[in-house]
Formats: structure tokens, C-alpha cells, sequence
């Protein structure tokens, strides 16, 4: 970081070095310090798709409503990125927006239909809405995917039972 500083000082619109300052800050945890720095750069800066998705990501991780702004970015440059598509609907369930959550989770699963994760975060979401009979089914889908899901098998066994009480 010391090295990237003194380039900014005499650069400061040089931008492999602005990309690297961000992801560096990201990969240290100091997520504060990483959307500091990039609210303050000038906003003819072009990101990288790379510094994006660690905004994004910083900004969920200080659960700061900005991280759906930089999902979204994201999403606009590479609509199929598996990982804004999955931290987007991540975000929201921890935001408990399970209807934003849901939502985002079954557009990652237009493109990933096997995503064990999303598959998770969509079935979280439907337990919270009060959707039972579709969590269920999304929990024997992940175990048709992998028989050993712990979640999936824990999921089915309670709500195989609670189905059945509701009809």
C-alpha cells in the first residue's frame, strides 16, 4: 500500500494503480478504508470489474445499502457473474429482504440452475416468506444435486413434517 500511495501522489488518476489500492484494502478486510478511498476518486475513474465486485462486496460487508448500487454495476457489465448474482441475494437475506432476496437469487438461477448456494439462499427466503411447500421442494432439489447437503437434509425433514400438518 505504501508503494501504491506514492504513485497516487504523484498519479492520481493512474488507474492500475487505483484498481490495486481498492482490491488490496478488500483483501485486508478494511473495508471502511477500501469505500473511503473510492469516494473520493473522481468519478471519471473507470473501474475494473474486479474493484467493483470488492466495493460491492465491502460495502455489503459494513451492510451499507451502497452494495446493491456496485452488485448492480457489476451486473451491467457482466449480467451472468456468478458472484454478484450471488452476493446481491446474500445481501438482502442478511438485510432480512427476503422478497428482494428471493428475487435475486432466482435470476442467478437462470443462469446457474445447479448453484448449490443460490439454490440455499432461495429456499432461506421462501422459509421466511411463509413459503413452505416451495422451500421443500427447492431442498429436494439441492438433494438431488448432493445427497449430503446438511442443509438441504435438515430443511427436508422439518418441512416434509410441516407440510404434511398443513394439509
Amino acid at each position: 500500500l505504501v508503494e501504491l500511495d506514492k504513485v497516487l501522489k504523484s498519479e492520481p488518476d493512474e488507474s492500475n494503480a487505483i484498481q490495486k489500492k481498492i482490491e488490496i484494502l478488500y483483501l485486508m478486510k478494511k473495508y471502511e478504508e477500501c469505500v473511503d478511498f473510492a469516494g473520493r476518486l473522481p468519478k471519471s475513474v473507470e473501474l475494473s470489474l474486479h474493484s467493483l465486485l470488492a466495493l460491492a462486496d465491502s460495502y455489503a460487508n459494513l451492510k451499507n445499502g451502497r452494495a446493491i448500487e456496485y452488485f448492480d454495476r457489476v451486473l451491467q457489465l457482466d449480467p451472468k457473474n456468478n458472484l454478484a448474482l450471488f452476493h446481491k441475494a446474500k445481501f438482502y437475506h442478511e438485510m432480512k429482504m427476503f422478497d428482494k432476496s428471493l428475487k435475486a437469487s432466482e435470476e442467478g438461477l437462470k443462469f446457474y440452475r445447479d448453484d448449490l448456494d443460490l439454490l440455499e439462499l432461495k429456499g432461506k427466503s421462501l422459509i421466511e416468506l411463509d413459503r413452505s411447500s416451495e422451500a421443500l421442494k427447492v431442498s429436494k432439489e439441492m438433494l438431488r444435486l448432493n445427497s449430503m447437503n446438511s442443509w438441504a437434509v435438515s430443511t427436508k425433514n422439518k418441512l416434509s413434517k410441516k407440510v404434511k400438518d398443513e394439509i
